[in-house]
Formats: structure tokens, C-alpha cells, sequence
């Protein structure tokens, strides 16, 4: 790494005309993924089953607004494996619920929503950078 790098990196780059919506629209995404995982874990606490593939279209929903808006760099490779990460968390929270694994369902949750933060995260930073 050089100076310059971590200069940049380490800089506070405020949003603009430009990047704030880009900001926002990830902003967006991550939130309604957050209510569709919500209902989904009330569905199974309710004892219904629950939707795989409304959560599934969630989180790409998600991956999608970070693919698009983030331009191409190792923060968006990052942005991107944490919501695949989160994904794998999500679906364990629900299977652990449908189980009675209230405890371990709490902490699965907890866990998937910390990655879907971590991706808004990662995908704001490669945009304040520009992906360099």
C-alpha cells in the first residue's frame, strides 16, 4: 500500500450530488431486506413455514442495488460476500425457529442483519473512494 492509499482511504469524502444517491439507495435496500427478514422469522414464530425464496429475492434485491451502485473494487467484493454471508445466516435463523432453537435463531439473526450492515458498510466506503 502506498502513502497516497491509505491517504485517500482514510479521508472523509462527503457525499455529493452524485454519490448521495447511491448512498441512499443502498440505505433503502438494506432496510427493506430488514422488514422482509422480520416477517419472515413472525411467519415462522406464528407456525407458518418459512418463504425461502421471498428472502432469497430480498437478498439479491440487495446484492443487486450494491452491484450496481458500487463501482467495481475489493470493498465491493467485501460489500458482497457479506451479504452472501448474511444470506447463509438468514436462512439458518429461520430453519433454527422452525426448530424451537429460540436462542441459537436470536444470535443467527443478530449475525445476518451485522452482515447486511457490514455490506452497506463496505459498499458506501468503495463509493466515497470511487473504488480505488
Amino acid at each position: 500500500m502506498t502513502e497516497e492509499q491509505l491517504d485517500h482511504w482514510f479521508t472523509y469524502h462527503p457525499p455529493t450530488d452524485e454519490t448521495s444517491p447511491k448512498y441512499a439507495a443502498i440505505a433503502a435496500a438494506e432496510i427493506a431486506l430488514a422488514l422482509i427478514f422480520r416477517d419472515q422469522t413472525h411467519l415462522v414464530d406464528a407456525g407458518e413455514s418459512p418463504n425461502f425464496q421471498e428472502i432469497t429475492y430480498a437478498i439479491r434485491g440487495y446484492a443487486d442495488v450494491i452491484n450496481r451502485d458500487a463501482p467495481d473494487s475489493a470493498d465491493k467484493t467485501a460489500a458482497i460476500r457479506c451479504v452472501r454471508l448474511g444470506r447463509m445466516a438468514a436462512n439458518e435463523c429461520l430453519v433454527a425457529i422452525k426448530d424451537c432453537r429460540k436462542m441459537a435463531a436470536i444470535e443467527l439473526s443478530k449475525l445476518a442483519q451485522a452482515e447486511w450492515t457490514k455490506a452497506r458498510w463496505q459498499a458506501c466506503a468503495a463509493i466515497a473512494c470511487e473504488g480505488k
